[in-house]
């Protein structure tokens, strides 16, 4: 049986996080146009001492999403990794990840997953959305809005995106990611030989309280519509952040970190996938 690893992080409390990135070393543009996402899950446990009582428990999802396009007088779009917003963790996950057991610690309920009997009702309590330098420039409750999401992966070959819309407060450097032309994507990756090609995975990752901007080399090795492998497998945190190309003197974003690496009878294979991001994805929104 092969399981898909999700590249993203649980965290009980963002806030350590968040800080700590103002004295940094200079990022490049693309660099700039990254965000740090964190998504804050609400879940109810009914526990089974005391009989039935329903506990609301609250996990943060972290990756990254980055700044598409220039900027426009409605906001600016975002585009990111769908899974770090559906809040569908498992009592599982969150003992492997030892978030339940900080979550018990810091508790007088009794939080151990022998005293469990459900987990429920899993939903996005807040998105708080970080630029490079660590200024916090949007959350759920202000000025994000989620435009467009794909339905939840279930193979390897489903996409893995979303589209927010974030208003930046006046006065906050940072930096778009160019998104290619339709057509001009179709014509590179599908009709001319695009497998072998360089690409360059990047995003933030946690490291000692801190954090630091991953710049990973890959290789496609294969493409299909909606999604192309890399032949590196990417640390978990990076999910949401971009993967660019150069063409012809500049850098596109061409795709969002998705899923990786793959596991099988105990061996996990150094490749990751990539969800394909034209610039029309700009233009999808969910149906009402």
């Amino acid at each position: 049986m092969t399981k898909i690893l999700i590249l993203a992080v649980f965290l009980c409390n963002a806030e350590a996080y968040a800080q700590n990135t103002k004295n940094t070393i200079i990022f490049d543009e693309t660099g700039k146009s990254i965000l740090r996402i964190y998504t804050v899950c609400e879940y109810k446990v009914i526990l089974k001492n005391p009989v039935d009582k329903e506990v609301k428990i609250y996990t943060t999802m972290i990756g990254n999403g980055f700044f598409a396009e220039d900027h426009s007088d409605f906001g600016d779009f975002v585009v990111s990794a769908n899974h770090l917003f559906l809040c569908n963790a498992t009592i599982g996950e969150l003992v492997s990840r030892k978030v339940l057991e900080e979550l018990d610690r810091s508790t007088k309920e009794d939080l151990s997953p022998e005293n469990i009997t459900v987990m429920k009702d899993g939903k996005i309590n807040d998105i708080l959305a970080y630029i490079y330098d660590g200024t916090l420039v949007s959350s759920i409750n202000s000025n994000l809005k989620v435009l467009y999401h794909t339905d939840p992966p279930k193979t390897l070959s489903d996409p893995d995106a979303v589209l927010l819309k974030i208003t930046v407060p006046k006065g906050v450097s940072h930096a778009h990611s160019s998104l290619m032309e339709d057509k001009n994507f179709d014509k590179i990756f599908y009709q001319e030989s695009i497998i072998g090609k360089e690409v360059i995975a990047r995003g933030f990752l946690t490291f000692s309280n801190g954090w630091f901007l991953r710049y990973r080399n890959a290789l496609i090795e294969w493409i299909r519509p909606e999604i192309f492998q890399i032949n590196e497998l990417l640390d978990q945190g990076l999910s949401g952040g971009p993967v660019t190309y150069f063409d012809n003197k500049k850098t596109y974003a061409i795709g969002v970190i998705s899923r990786g690496p793959a596991q099988q009878n105990n061996h996990v294979f150094d490749m990751s996938w990539i969800t394909v991001i034209k610039k029309s994805f700009l233009d999808k929104r969910d149906k009402k």
